[in-house]
């Protein structure tokens, strides 16, 4: 059961949404993921994870061990290819830049190729060590914005079941959230810690 009211309301429990769970629990801030998937990315997907985005998981309380061990070693993974299809003709390829031990000198985590269905299973065993789990296959499906917070509209997609969920503001993490009319990211005026204590 969704709660009717949260501080934030995450759609999308991809790598993007994950983190800023994450990032918000770590600043003991209640948040609620949901995902209109079923759970992980199954297939790879997105490869490419730079540099910055590994140190923010690293200061998010990521297991950067795992990290390490699921991304393709660069010698392995060197190169980006274009090609018509899956087994295809090749088109073209280009190196992939700054994994090299060289850039150990500039960050501990340089830029892997770590495909998003490894890349998701971690996060989400950070997210379980912080008590929360997404709640997978309910799909935002649209708010309003009513003064000082914001009232969506969720879907379970297992029961047909609408839910109603009131938070101060709607991180939209994922294509489908941000591109259908949502309110910013920053949907109400006050951010969170900004208030006078």
């Amino acid at each position: 059961m969704l709660p009717s009211e949260i501080p934030v309301l995450i759609v999308g429990a991809g790598p993007t949404g994950s983190m800023a769970s994450l990032l918000l629990a770590r600043l003991g801030v209640d948040n609620l993921v949901i995902d209109r998937r079923g759970g992980v990315q199954r297939a790879p997907a997105a490869h490419v994870v730079n540099a910055r985005t590994f140190e923010i998981a690293r200061a998010a309380g990521v297991d950067m061990d795992a990290i390490a061990a699921a991304a393709k070693d660069p010698a392995d993974a060197n190169w980006v290819y274009w090609v018509t299809k899956l087994g295809g003709q090749t088109l073209g390829r280009l190196p992939f830049e700054r994994q090299g031990g060289d850039q150990l000198a500039l960050t501990p985590t340089p830029l892997r190729n770590l495909s998003q269905n490894r890349f998701e299973p971690i996060l989400q065993d950070a997210l379980r060590r912080t008590g929360r789990t997404p709640c997978w296959r309910h799909q935002w499906e649209s708010a309003v914005e009513e003064g000082n917070r914001v009232r969506s509209r969720i879907l379970d997609l297992d029961s047909g079941r609408m839910h109603e969920v009131a938070s101060r503001f709607l991180v939209a993490a994922t294509a489908r959230a941000a591109g259908c009319g949502a309110p910013s990211a920053s949907a109400c005026s006050d951010p969170i810690g900004s208030r006078a204590s």
